[in-house]
């Protein structure tokens, strides 16, 4: 395992995870509380080469659905956006199976919900609301519903890690139109609009760096205001996960990010936070949502 940066207490945030892990072998949010698939896939992501992640797989492999998709924990049994997440993960971790096959088609098929005809009939009569083009599909947080950033930008990711990334181009291509659309006057992101009744919305730290991570590749010209606002954002946001998520952006765009490390953990002891601040900050597992790394 690589050495731990001196600057922050890597050892302390595994312990941490292994001590919570559930017995079903999966993380809730927070300790004590019950597993669900995005802070699992993350613990798992984190403590990649562990037996704590072998039993999180083992846990989330019992959770796909016939058609493809994950569905979010034992007792939520739709279809959601962590589907992005697991095919991630199962890249990372060297699964190419029916599985990832099948979550991969489902993933490819999913579209938001704008464009139709409710949507097209609301934005007739209501235009002056958001100032976006309802006709570029992104990816949303649960089949039927509007896209969002967040779950556009990791299904960005797993399909641009993916086999099939030339064959899918054109609803790469699409998905990355949705979030150069949604981009905010100020360069970074919010969760969905960048204007709204005529006002600019103004961007977060944290879909800042996802929307970045989902936009690998493009160029640095069209992303320049982008990784100057991501880098304002790290500069000053107080949150650990927005931190975490800034840090890993930018690296996949190798950016550094100086300074503004993380000492204690999470308030909390947010698990998923912890998981993402491996993922931030140690060389072992820090380029997971790297695009290109997996290819083969």
């Amino acid at each position: 395992m690589a050495t731990d940066s001196p600057q922050i207490d890597l050892d302390a945030r595994r312990k941490h995870l292994a001590r919570f892990q559930n017995a079903d072998g999966g993380w809730g949010y927070f300790p004590g509380k019950e597993s669900w698939l995005e802070p699992t896939a993350y613990g798992a992501l984190a403590l990649q080469g562990q037996p704590e992640s072998k039993r999180a797989l083992e846990l989330l492999a019992r959770w796909q659905l016939p058609d493809g998709a994950w569905h979010a924990n034992a007792r939520v049994k739709n279809p959601y956006w962590g589907t992005a997440l697991m095919l991630t993960l199962y890249r990372a971790t060297g699964r190419r199976d029916a599985s990832y096959a099948r979550a991969l088609e489902w993933l490819a098929k999913t579209t938001g919900a704008e464009g139709s005809l409710p949507v097209r009939i609301v934005q007739r009569f209501q235009a002056r609301i958001v100032d976006q083009d309802e006709t570029i599909h992104g990816w949303p947080w649960r089949p039927g519903n509007s896209s969002w950033v967040e779950p556009t930008a990791h299904a960005l990711v797993a399909l641009k890690q993916s086999p099939r990334a030339g064959e899918l181009a054109d609803r790469i291509a699409e998905g990355e139109g949705y979030l150069f659309n949604r981009r905010c006057p100020d360069g970074g992101w919010n969760y969905g609009n960048k204007r709204v009744y005529y006002t600019d919305m103004t961007s977060f730290p944290e879909t800042t760096g996802l929307a970045l991570l989902g936009l690998q590749g493009r160029g640095a010209k069209e992303l320049k205001p982008s990784i100057e606002r991501a880098l304002s954002h790290a500069q000053t946001t107080k949150s650990g996960l927005a931190r975490a998520w800034l840090t890993i952006a930018l690296r996949t765009h190798s950016v550094p990010v100086e300074g503004n490390l993380p000492t204690a953990l999470a308030p909390g002891g947010d698990l998923a936070v912890t998981a993402l601040e491996l993922l931030a900050y140690d060389p072992a597992v820090a380029n997971v949502f790297q695009v290109g790394r997996l290819h083969s």
